[in-house]
C-alpha cells in the first residue's frame, strides 16, 4: 500500500474525501433522508401533480394589474375516508388536529400533501386518509383549475 507523506493510505483518503463530499452536499441544501422518505410514501404509482397551481385563501402578495373580478369556486369535499389510528397512536392515546396542505388536481385527487402543525404519532394516518379523499374541482372563471389549500384531521379516540 502506497502512504503520502501523513501517513494515511490512498484509499483511506479516498473514502474521507468522499464521506465529506456527501456531508457537505447534504448540508449546503441536497435533499434530506427524512423528505425522500415522504415523498417515498406519499403515492409512488399516483400520477404527478399539476406545476404552478392556483393557491385558495392566500392570495398573492405581489402587486398586479386588475383585469376584473375572478370567479372562484373552491373544492368541496364528495369523497371522505375517516383516518386509522396506528396502534402506537391507540395505545399512546394521542388525539388532537393534524392540519396538512396539499394541491387538489382537476380531476379531484389529492397530492403532495405536507403537514403543517403535526402530531408526531397521528400525522402518516392523516397524510394516508387524506390521499383517499376526493373533491369536486376548483374552478376560475368557470374552467378547473389545480389549486392548493389546508385540511384539518380531527383524531378522537372513541
Amino acid at each position: 500500500m502506497k502512504t503520502n507523506g501523513k501517513g494515511l493510505t490512498s484509499t483511506r483518503r479516498l473514502l474521507t474525501v468522499t464521506v465529506a463530499a456527501v456531508a457537505a452536499s447534504y448540508l449546503s441544501g441536497g435533499p434530506s433522508l427524512a423528505r425522500a422518505a415522504q415523498e417515498q410514501r406519499a403515492a409512488p404509482s399516483a400520477a404527478p401533480c399539476s406545476p404552478k397551481p392556483f393557491r385558495v385563501g392566500n392570495p398573492d402578495s405581489r402587486p398586479r394589474l386588475y383585469v376584473g373580478p375572478d370567479k372562484i369556486s373552491t373544492p368541496t369535499r364528495i369523497v371522505y375516508v375517516k383516518p386509522e389510528y396506528s396502534e402506537s397512536a391507540r395505545t399512546a392515546k394521542a388525539q388532537g388536529i393534524v392540519v396538512l396542505e396539499a394541491q387538489i388536481e382537476t380531476d379531484g385527487r389529492v397530492c403532495n400533501p405536507r403537514v403543517l402543525r403535526s402530531i408526531p404519532l397521528l400525522d402518516q394516518s392523516a397524510i394516508d386518509a387524506v390521499l383517499q379523499w376526493r373533491f369536486t374541482p376548483a374552478k376560475r372563471n368557470g374552467v378547473a383549475v389545480p389549486v392548493i389549500t389546508t385540511m384539518t384531521v380531527n383524531f378522537t379516540l372513541q
